[in-house]
């Protein structure tokens, strides 16, 4: 059984509050829609806002390659880390970032939520 939204308290998580972004999966095929984008995701220029899809600002080239990420989590519900550059213009000098995307479901079997959490790092490996 997985956790679901109804689990998470940010209350529990304020550090990480900046960081974390929710994605609803919608649809069928599955579509992934921004809920919540933390305020550092927004400061680094991520051109997402709540409601957006997030295939949206993802270059042609790489849309499939990103999205099988998030079908990946919704699919085999297990979560996904990765570090590296990122694969979303930026509007702010982002050296690299890491990720990790986790599974959340309602009912504690259908993933219905990705909880996503993402740090950006400066060319020296400072967090930015």
């Amino acid at each position: 059984m997985l956790p679901g939204r109804q689990h998470l308290h940010p209350t529990d998580i304020p550090r990480l509050l900046p960081n974390v972004w929710l994605v609803d999966v919608v649809d069928n095929p599955q579509r992934f829609r921004t809920r919540l984008l933390g305020s550092a995701l927004q400061q680094a220029g991520i051109p997402l806002r709540p409601g957006d899809f997030v295939e949206g600002p993802v270059p042609p080239s790489r849309k499939q390659d990103a999205l099988s990420d998030f079908r990946f989590v919704a699919t085999m519900r297990e979560p996904l880390w990765f570090r590296g550059v990122p694969r979303v213009p930026h509007q702010k000098e982002i050296y690299e970032f890491e990720r990790i995307y986790l599974p959340l479901a309602a009912d504690g079997v259908n993933v219905d939520v990705l909880l996503c959490l993402t740090v950006f790092y400066k060319s020296t490996g400072e967090e930015w």
